[in-house]
């Protein structure tokens, strides 16, 4: 439901008078009527209680109503709550299985524990909560039971916490390793922001404290030298710009955002001291090399210097609003050394224009590519860019990205690169080139490319700290992510990990979930999952031994339909391969990907396909072994792989279609298929 509904609803209510208890269940009725409250509408509902237009118009019960279903403690709490017999308030259990104590402004996990007094004592009081909050449900608030007086006490303390880990020291004193310091520097974010967001708005002392609060969190955002943390903070506060009333505090978060979101190409380092030469390195498929080269002498570059079968120098003069650009574009042919110009402070923009061997190509030139020597701008054209996002971040988290979201053609990635180019002559903005190529509904009719300036799509796609959860739904940055040894032959068996679901390492989580949003090339998904759809979602604890290895949950993030996709922390050991294959079968037997009049053998027969299409699409080498496993794990009976690949791919339908099961049937034949069925039950 559009977040502005909200707003349009409440304007209209007050405009009849007080907001009682039967304007407010209205209220949260509209918030409701979607299925889930999603995070944004909570915090629509939120921004009322602070806002002059609305604050002052609540009935006490009203209010009261409100602030229940939010979670958030009346300003009524009295100051000093009474404690209890042990002297410490319980906020919950984390993810592994701690208890978390609000006592004495700290977090321990038992009332009659002593209270930190050393520096790795007090990271881990703040991890403590910060875990608790990276866990919880975003409608919910962990701070919301405390008093006005103990918020303020604890907001000094994760101040005096934040001096521990100055982020100019690589180790400050007391810690054994970078990683300590800045664990504990993200965990005082994360308790900063959710204690921003607990505030009562309507309670003059709670709104100062807010103040306090968000310029302490924008000077700690704006401070930190590591950027996976930096960009975090930045967003979540962002992505929480509700709970913020005033144009000053909304101004605070929109400063920041223009670090993390640049508004333009790097113009000031670039064309500093006079330079007026742009100078462009573009490695290209050797299948595109000369139709790439003679589209560039088309568009008005001319060939300059030596040139060979396999490099081009172009050049072109462009003067536009009296400020004169010549742009130098080298051309080679080849994805291999795609990256080398990324050390050359000379060089401002990287680019690639070829085949994506189903994501392969990037990530093989990422390996062994040089550090990035000045601000670049790197321009990716192939299909499903968004699958090689994440990559490329870890290797260059300050370059500047465009990128595909889908699969591309050679005349749309021609048309992006050539508007971009157009643009830097022109000393445009982001928002100006990014509205000059989707406006351009003949050749980019799909809204095909990212750009630096598009916020959310790069969060869905980024997990930089690789615990598995997509960077639009992480709370807690972790440093900490422990990595289980992958056992191959026994991957599909549950087994105990032997750390907390919350620090296992997840990459391979997310990256499962970045190639399902690639079966868009797939009848069986497309109508449901198009787009940057199915966004990592981390481990989760199993209950039973029933769990299954791979859940997909469908939830609303920003207004937009989402499948999480997440892995029982008791598969951590599952090779990336093989839960890319079970987490494609596991999509064809969820809803609505599994369509009410599917039999059970029609599901099994389209979940086939995907796990052959995954399989085809990863960069191992063990294909048989895991569709053996998958199969004995799901107690199929022997199905030869060899009988199935040749089905996914029917009329240039990648990834499964009617066609691709009609195909199936045909080579499974009558016997075969009618023991799957009996398997089935």
């Amino acid at each position: 439901m559009p977040i502005t509904q909200i707003r349009n609803t409440a304007q209209r209510l007050v405009a009849d008078g007080a907001l009682d208890r039967r304007d407010v269940g209205a209220l949260i009725d509209l918030a409701k009527s979607g299925g889930r409250v999603t995070w944004s509408e909570r915090n629509a509902l939120r921004s009322l209680l602070g806002d002059p237009a609305y604050r002052d118009a609540f009935t006490a019960e009203a209010r009261l109503d409100l602030q229940a279903f939010l979670g958030i403690a009346s300003a009524s709490t009295p100051s000093t709550p009474p404690a209890s017999a042990a002297g410490g308030r319980s906020l919950g259990t984390n993810p592994a299985g701690e208890s978390v104590v609000f006592k004495g402004g700290w977090f321990v996990a038992s009332a009659d524990a002593a209270l930190p007094a050393r520096p790795l004592e007090i990271g881990s009081s703040v991890y403590l909560a910060a875990s608790l909050i990276g866990a919880a449900d975003h409608g919910s608030n962990v701070f919301a039971s405390l008093a006005r007086d103990e918020k303020k006490q604890l907001f000094q303390n994760l101040e005096l916490a934040l001096l521990k880990v100055p982020p100019d020291v690589e180790v400050p004193q007391g810690y054994d390793d970078a990683l300590q310091a800045r664990q504990q520097r993200s965990s005082i974010a994360t308790c900063l922001l959710e204690l921003m967001r607990s505030l009562d708005l309507a309670d003059p002392q709670q709104r100062l404290l807010q103040d306090s609060v968000l310029k302490s969190y924008a000077r700690m955002a704006e401070a930190e030298t590591v950027p996976q943390l930096r960009d975090s903070m930045v967003f979540q506060l962002f992505n929480n710009k509700d709970c913020l009333v005033t144009d000053e505090q909304r101004e605070v978060s929109n400063r920041l955002m223009r670090l993390f979101a640049p508004t333009q190409p790097p113009y000031d380092e670039w064309f500093r001291d006079g330079n007026d030469r742009l100078r462009v390195v573009c490695h290209t498929g050797g299948e595109f090399f000369d139709s790439e080269v003679k589209r560039w002498k088309d568009s008005g570059f001319g060939e300059v210097g030596t040139s060979s079968g396999s490099r081009v120098q172009l050049e072109k003069t462009v003067e536009r609003n009296g400020v004169k650009t010549v742009i130098e574009l080298t051309m080679l042919s080849g994805s291999s050394g795609t990256f080398e110009k990324m050390s050359d402070p000379g060089t401002h923009v990287v680019a690639y224009s070829g085949h994506a061997s189903w994501g392969r190509n990037i990530p093989s030139a990422l390996r062994g590519a040089p550090d990035e020597a000045g601000q670049k701008l790197v321009l990716i054209h192939q299909c499903c860019g968004r699958g090689t996002i994440n990559k490329f971040h870890d290797k260059y988290p300050d370059a500047q990205l465009v990128t595909t979201r889908n699969s591309s053609y050679e005349h749309e990635d021609f048309n992006t690169f050539s508007k971009v180019l157009d643009g830097i002559a022109e000393r445009r903005s982001w928002a100006s080139i990014a509205n000059t190529v989707r406006s351009d509904r003949c050749r980019n009719s799909r809204d095909n490319y990212y750009f630096p300036s598009d916020v959310m799509l790069r969060m869905r796609a980024l997990d930089a700290d690789h615990d598995g959860v997509a960077d639009v739904v992480d709370r807690l940055v972790h440093f900490n992510a422990c990595s289980v040894a992958t056992d191959t032959a026994a991957e599909f068996k549950p087994r105990d990990p032997g750390q907390p679901f919350d620090r296992l390492s997840g990459t391979s989580v997310h990256e499962a979930a970045q190639i399902m949003n690639t079966t868009t090339f797939s009848d069986f998904t497309e109508a449901y999952a198009a787009g940057e759809s199915f966004i990592g979602a981390g481990y989760f604890q199993p209950t039973s031994e029933d769990d299954p290895m791979v859940r997909i949950r469908q939830t609303r993030i920003d207004d937009v339909l989402t499948y999480e996709v997440a892995v029982n922390s008791h598969y951590a050991h599952a090779s990336e391969e093989a839960i890319k294959a079970e987490a494609f079968y596991t999509v064809a037997h969820t809803p609505p990907f599994k369509q009410d009049g599917d039999s059970k053998l029609e599901t099994c027969l389209k979940a086939l396909i995907l796990v052959a299409h995954s399989l085809s699409v990863d960069s191992g080498y063990r294909d048989d072994e895991i569709w053996k496993q998958l199969l004995a794990k799901h107690g199929l009976p022997e199905i030869a792989l060899w009988d199935v690949s040749p089905c996914v791919d029917v009329n240039h339908v990648y990834a499964g279609s009617a066609a691709s099961i009609a195909k199936l049937r045909d080579r499974l034949g009558s016997a075969k298929l009618a023991a799957i069925e009996q398997a089935l039950g």
